[in-house]
């Protein structure tokens, strides 16, 4: 309809007049109706922004007729990306295919690429890509900072510092992550912003890898994660490499995978309260499978442990290299799981584009864990009962290095054939592997 400068999405014709955007029957907004070519060469950025502007203003948040879809078609689009979906409007930012639509970074560009601060809203079907090799110092490809943000089918790759950031500026509770892929990043592939409030996100099927930094930065509790997998992590950052990066409490994962990152499968760092990680798989990871320092209350059940310290090539048997190591840790859990260490060769990774240095492998017949369980100076009352974990299929011969006068040890099969028999002497010291030994002599024990 006719219409006059500065209205929003307001289109100029070739005979000067001004038209005012009036969206489709059923709220479509339409890229392309601005301009935006999405053929690969055009510079979209102006287009896209019109079209967000077109977007009018909603009242209620749980209105369904208030709710706009803005639709991006097949095509990659190139733009100088900054484009924010505003906390004013409710919208479904869609594309044709997680791989058909792209939006793609363009060169020398200084931004995000898209950030949503609209709450209930959702972005769906497309691909992002912050073009690293031609930027320098570009930020994130997609930035979640509105709660209830529904994010679907997405593939997010080459940002120049992290993939997809939640509560970046602004909390986002209850945000929803499903079926994405983040590949090759410079930051963290998913960094979770501390102290915005970004609790009770809800993560099925994400899948992060080759990120110069850690796969998943979870700086605020309460993620539900189901299915999620971090692996190849960590090229580019000699500490922050790990799959699971966890410093904030109260986080939950179900039948997640850490696999082959270059620090530790799980870091749960000083402090946290609550980390539940239940089934799923950590192996292959360069360090400790699972590392807590001066957490408590944290639980680890059921899930496969195995082949990790594969930094381990001078034969160490130091306790940085267990599958499982509490440093100061109290009122930890460990039932149920299963730790071994088959000894054979795990392969190097081959990692195209930016990473600096590829997962190193490891060679065959080799034990590069040290022990399956092991606790550091501090730890104690924790509870570690019912895993499988050969002795044998580790570098030391042990299975356990206990220290903790207050832990629970019970049913830990340790593939050791008989009971072990000590001779008693005023002082002796027993073995934390079994429920059962055997003391034979005359001496008294007084200690």
């Amino acid at each position: 309809k006719r219409g006059v400068e500065g209205d929003p999405g307001a289109i100029q014709s070739a005979d000067g007049a001004w038209w005012s955007y009036v969206p489709l029957h059923n709220r479509e907004v339409h890229a392309k109706h601005f301009g935006a070519k999405f053929d690969g060469s055009t510079d979209d950025t102006v287009a896209i922004n019109k079209a967000i502007s077109a977007l009018t203003a909603i009242s209620g948040s749980f209105n369904p007729a208030a709710s706009y879809k803005l639709v991006f078609p097949a095509g990659r689009a190139i733009t100088q990306g900054g484009h924010v979906i505003p906390n004013t409007v409710k919208v479904d930012v869609i594309g044709a295919g997680r791989y058909a639509t792209i939006l793609y970074l363009k060169s020398n560009s200084n931004t995000f690429l898209l950030e949503m601060q609209s709450a209930y809203g959702a972005v769906r079907q497309m691909t992002l890509d912050g073009n690293r090799n031609g930027n320098s110092t570009g930020l994130e490809c997609l930035v979640v900072s509105a709660s209830y943000v529904k994010s679907e089918d997405l593939f997010i790759s080459n940002a120049n510092g992290d993939g997809l950031a939640v509560g970046k500026g602004s909390g986002a509770i209850n945000a929803r992550f499903l079926n994405i892929d983040v590949r090759l990043c410079k930051g963290y592939g998913v960094n979770i912003y501390p102290s915005t409030g970004s609790t009770d996100c809800q993560w099925t099927d994400v899948n992060v890898g080759m990120s110069g930094k850690s796969g998943f930065n979870i700086a605020t509790g309460s993620q539900k994660m189901v299915n999620c997998h971090s692996w190849g992590n960590g090229l580019e950052h000699d500490t922050d490499n790990h799959g699971y990066r966890h410093t904030s409490g109260g986080s939950m994962l179900v039948g997640c995978e850490a696999e082959t990152n270059l620090g530790k499968g799980h870091y749960i760092g000083s402090g946290i309260k609550s980390i539940v990680i239940t089934g799923g798989k950590v192996w292959g990871n360069c360090s400790n499978g699972v590392y807590g320092y001066s957490a408590t209350h944290c639980a680890v059940t059921g899930v496969s442990i195995h082949d990790n310290g594969v930094n381990n090539t001078g034969g160490s048997t130091s306790l940085s290299f267990a599958n499982i190591y509490w440093e100061g840790c109290t009122n930890m859990s460990v039932v149920g799981n299963d730790m071994y260490d088959a000894g054979g060769a795990l392969a190097a990774g081959s990692y195209s584009g930016t990473p600096t240095y590829p997962f190193p492998g490891r060679p065959a017949s080799t034990f590069t864990v040290s022990r399956h369980y092991a606790e550091g100076t501090g730890s104690n009352r924790n509870i570690i009962a019912n895993n499988m974990m050969p002795a044998n299929q580790t570098r030391s011969g042990n299975a356990i290095t206990n220290v903790g006068v207050a832990n629970r040890y019970s049913n830990n099969e340790t593939a050791l054939s008989t009971i072990p028999n000590l001779a008693s002497n005023a002082t002796i010291s027993l073995q934390a592997d079994y429920d059962v030994i055997n003391i034979t002599g005359t001496t008294d024990i007084t200690t």
